[in-house]
């Protein structure tokens, strides 16, 4: 069994991590003994591009060059919020880049 965030993953079947992220097919959910992914760096952090890590509105957020802004759903309307970086708002593990998913499609 390994672990992310201390929440316990057993690679046998999906399981919830995070900000509802499951074990099966997410780069964070790195299970078998591999290594759990690190923060990326403020400094390495592309404007305009979307990052999968952990914040406290979800997974998924875009960085604007000085701050995150992600999807929310809030009584009943979604909105896009704001989060900082870092352990308060927003921790990037991963660039997501939808172009390449698209391609391996085809």
């Amino acid at each position: 069994m390994s672990f992310v965030s201390g929440v316990p993953i057993d690679s046998q079947k999906p399981s919830t991590i995070g900000s509802g992220l499951t074990s099966q097919g997410c780069p964070l959910a790195m299970t078998g003994g591999e290594k759990v992914p690190t923060e990326i760096p403020e400094d390495q952090l592309k404007p305009g591009r979307w990052y999968v890590g952990e914040g406290r509105l979800g997974p998924l957020a875009m960085w604007t060059g000085k701050l995150f802004v992600g999807p929310s759903y809030s009584v009943g309307f979604w909105e896009l919020g704001e989060m900082d970086y870092g352990s308060r708002g927003f921790s990037p593990y991963w660039e997501f880049d939808a172009q390449r998913y698209r391609d391996m499609e085809k």
